[in-house]
């Protein structure tokens, strides 16, 4: 299965490295893999919560809110 690297992922959103990391760590990509180095690797299915949740970004919802409708979903 296909990884996308960190920097792979910033460029095909075009959003900074360190949103990602932030969403990383709210918890928002709760199944964000490590590869053997410790980096951060995404599976197509991280790829695909990822655009929803800059989707829900652009539709002004809080990141409160996505952590909410994440839980739900």
């Amino acid at each position: 299965m296909q990884r996308y690297t960190m920097q792979e992922v910033s460029e095909y959103f075009q959003i900074p490295t360190s949103t990602i990391r932030f969403y990383d760590k709210q918890g928002l990509l709760p199944l964000v893999e490590r590869n053997v180095t410790g980096q951060r690797v995404f599976p197509p299915v991280q790829m695909d919560l990822l655009q929803l949740i800059i989707h829900l970004k652009e539709t002004d919802m809080s990141l409160r809110d996505i952590q909410k409708y994440m839980e739900l979903v």
